[in-house]
């Protein structure tokens, strides 16, 4: 019996989810995947591979820099999260993310296009599966917080 690519290994994948909390809802970074991507033009949270010897924590904080422009310190880690896609399985390991410098302007630097949104604002139907978990652990995080965002399916 011979495992098929999706189960030959899990690829370790670090992501920063960076919040922007004050008044009214908190908002979520979101990126879109550039074009010569698996599964482009859809929408994620920034984030990537965990190089060897690095931290799933030190992958989130370092792809948030290099995707767009930010620098971010992880703070709170949420969901780990395993999700078989056709061309292998992930291990998304997601961790809150708040800047030193808020309101730091956010640049698509290796993504396509990115966007500030509410958890409720999040396009479902461009969203990669995997993420669906990991949005519904961070809607109880900001409710903990007082930042709303409690309903999300």
């Amino acid at each position: 019996m011979t495992e098929s690519v999706a189960e030959a290994r899990v690829i370790e994948v670090g992501l920063g989810l960076v919040v922007r909390a004050g008044e009214g809802d908190a908002r979520v970074l979101i990126t879109r995947r550039r074009a010569d991507t698996v599964y482009a033009g859809y929408w994620e949270f920034p984030g990537g591979k965990v190089e060897p010897g690095e931290s799933p924590r030190d992958c989130a904080e370092r792809e948030v820099r290099e995707e767009v422009g930010l620098t971010v310190q992880a703070t709170h880690q949420l969901a780990i999260v395993e999700h078989t896609y056709e061309h292998g399985t992930v291990r998304l390991n997601a961790w809150v993310c708040l800047e030193p410098d808020p309101g730091a302007d956010a640049r698509p630097l290796e993504v396509d296009d990115l966007r500030w949104c509410t958890l409720e604002e999040i396009p479902w139907d461009e969203f990669l599966p995997a993420n669906s978990a990991i949005v519904r652990e961070l809607a109880v995080y900001l409710a903990g917080l007082g930042g709303g965002d409690e309903a999300v399916d």
